[in-house]
């Protein structure tokens, strides 16, 4: 998605922080139009989706900062890129929060939500971890290619562990229309 930021931007590393609200908020409010009737909801999923965005962003910044720089952005990956990487490591941590207590809480899923997130959850901690320790090119690639992988997994584990939703009998139900 193409937003686009008046000039002043170009000089500051808020640029980053500006352009992940507006995606982040059209995700939690279009996924979650038929579930309003918990206000936490369309908050959760604001949350994770903008919360993911900087472990996803970060390292592929890291990859392409002397473009950056040689663009004349002053993103924080070219500024500095040890903060850089403390920002995919924190918004790590924040999805580990999420997935264990304000997505459940929500009503978005049941409680086991949480017990199986901390999977991809300790994956994506675990890279973001090595990345801020030595934030080198080939851990920014594998920390982006983690996040690519992140994402799915994480919402069909949603999917999966949806409150009030029982998958067996939706399947059941498959196999008593083909058995006629």
């Amino acid at each position: 998605m193409s937003i686009y930021l008046p000039p002043f931007l170009n000089s500051t590393d808020l640029a980053t922080y500006i352009s992940t609200q507006l995606p982040a908020l059209s995700h939690g409010l279009a996924t979650t139009t038929p579930l309003i009737d918990n206000p936490l909801c369309p908050l959760a999923l604001f949350l994770f989706h903008y919360a993911w965005q900087f472990p996803h962003f970060n390292p592929l910044s890291h990859l392409v900062r002397s473009s950056y720089a040689q663009a004349g952005y002053a993103m924080l990956t070219v500024i500095d890129p040890k903060k850089n990487a403390l920002v995919s490591l924190r918004h790590s941590i924040l999805l580990l929060f999420l997935s264990s207590f304000l997505i459940p809480l929500s009503g978005l899923t049941d409680w086991t939500f949480a017990i199986t997130s901390l999977v991809p959850n300790a994956v994506l901690m675990g890279w973001s971890w090595k990345f801020y320790r030595n934030g080198t090119e080939k851990v920014a690639r594998t920390l982006f290619g983690h996040s690519l992988l992140y994402l799915p997994v994480m919402l069909g584990l949603m999917m999966y562990h949806k409150r009030g939703m029982d998958w067996t009998t939706w399947f059941d139900r498959q196999d008593d229309k083909e058995k006629e």
